[in-house]
């Protein structure tokens, strides 16, 4: 078995933090089954050729006295001491390093701890091929470009808004979403179907003198959960990509986060030898919209474009963005949606504020949106659904307020979040830049 000598260094506070702020349920199956992840990870994500990861330094950087608010879970002041957490950490393996508050803001030095311990395992005698980044601090972006110049795998795990630069400075990424399915995984290979009784009878000889049948034309079998949800993934990076996107892109991403998926399935890409056939079978209105796919064999760097995609309706995946919003979406992950997509997706959203019976779930919100929005024949992912309730979260609002928020109350959030995150990435987003934003998030832009 072909395994893989790994590294694993978690920010405690920064992954569970951002997490209790998304998706209580995750956060909690994240910090009290710690057990249940880790043996997920094992088998998750691997690189080419790998078959097993194997953990060998567990470190995990806590601040004693973190706290979340919780009424229900918390004390008698209503918090949760991440404290509480160290012994469970332990039990799973960890080593815990406790990094305590140096000031009134309850800042540690953990990143500075986790960079150290990071340089200092590369000159250990055990040659550790992949380091595991589990943080959303973006300031780990200079570790991860040492790591890939000392020739080392990098993986990142992350449940807050990060940086394009970060994420593309690592092999793998793993954001809030996968982190629940780590922690719930699902990621066992689809089980081939035996052939039925029909298939057996074509595949046995024909009685002598007997001339046997004309062969029916073969089946489309029904695609997978796994399968749908890669195809699924694979249209959300056409159509969220501005610019053409080649082949090889979208294979790296889709092998970085379905690779066990795909490496086991029947001849790869789930029986379809290559991933232009996948893709061709997939998605049939290709076949009939564009030629693209069908002269890959005769390119070096066949591309793919959102424009290959069918156009549902006038509310189909965007084109022509205005100039500082392709900026804005290039340097962050706002979602490149057209106005009328947003106007949908944040009604949905509201509608699920609004209605929902229960306590919040991100992963159930995400998948009703979805669905609702699919039923209207509305192109809108569950990747960018995910993206705009984080946005929102970042600008000061969450769907899980009494009372619930507005479409509008959620459409302010981006706006407010966009316009800090461009503040942070040294972009000059000038008034006319911000009513220009506005506008289109507003439906007074473009809507094409």
């Amino acid at each position: 078995m072909n395994r893989i000598k790994s590294a694993l260094f978690l920010d405690f506070d920064s992954l569970f933090g951002g997490l209790h702020l998304r998706d209580l349920q995750s956060a909690y199956a994240f910090a009290e089954n710690s057990k249940e992840w880790l043996d997920a990870l094992s088998t998750y994500r691997l690189p080419e050729g790998a078959q097993h990861r194997d953990l060998l330094i567990r470190r995990a950087y806590l601040n004693p006295y973190g706290v979340v608010k919780d009424k229900e879970r918390g004390n008698s002041k209503g918090r949760i001491l991440f404290l509480h957490y160290g012994p469970i950490l332990i039990r799973s393996g960890f080593e815990v390093v406790n990094c305590f508050p140096l000031t009134k803001q309850q800042k540690n030095a953990a990143d500075i701890r986790i960079v150290i311990d990071v340089l200092q395992s590369l000159n250990q005698t055990t040659l550790y091929v992949e380091f595991i980044i589990a943080s959303s601090d973006s300031d780990f972006l200079p570790l991860l470009q040492c790591l890939r110049a000392n020739g080392r795998r990098t993986m990142i795990i992350s449940s807050g808004q990060t940086v394009r630069a970060y994420r593309n400075a690592s092999n793998a990424f793993i954001d809030a979403a996968d982190l629940a399915d780590a922690i719930s995984p699902q990621n066992e290979p689809p089980a081939t179907d035996a052939p039925n009784k029909a298939q057996k009878a074509a595949e046995e000889s024909p009685a002598k003198n007997e001339t046997a049948p004309a062969a029916e034309p073969p089946v489309k079998p029904p695609a997978t959960d796994v399968q749908s949800k890669v195809a699924e993934t694979a249209r959300e990076l056409i159509a969220n990509n501005e610019n053409a996107t080649s082949l090889s892109d979208i294979s790296r991403e889709l092998r970085n986060r379905f690779e066990q998926a795909i490496e086991q399935s029947p001849s790869k890409w789930f029986g379809h030898a290559t991933l232009s056939k996948f893709l061709l079978q997939s998605f049939d209105d290709l076949e009939q919209s564009s030629n693209t796919l069908r002269i890959i064999g005769k390119n070096q760097n066949p591309k793919i474009s959102a424009k290959d995609l069918p156009k549902t309706d006038s509310k189909s995946p965007v084109e022509n963005l205005p100039e500082i919003v392709a900026q804005i979406c290039q340097i962050t992950d706002l979602p490149r949606l057209s106005t009328p997509l947003w106007a949908e997706t944040l009604k949905m959203l509201a509608h699920y504020a609004k209605n929902h019976e229960h306590e919040f779930t991100l992963s159930e919100c995400i998948i009703w949106v979805r669905d609702q929005l699919k039923e209207k024949e509305i192109p809108v992912g569950r990747n960018a659904i995910q993206h705009i309730i984080h946005w929102a979260k970042h600008g000061g609002v969450t769907l899980d307020t009494d009372p619930p928020p507005t479409a509008d109350q959620i459409r302010e959030a981006v706006i407010q979040n966009a316009i800090i995150r461009a503040s942070e990435t040294n972009m000059d987003l000038t008034p006319e830049g911000q009513k220009e934003l506005r506008n289109w998030l507003q439906g007074k832009g473009n809507s094409s």
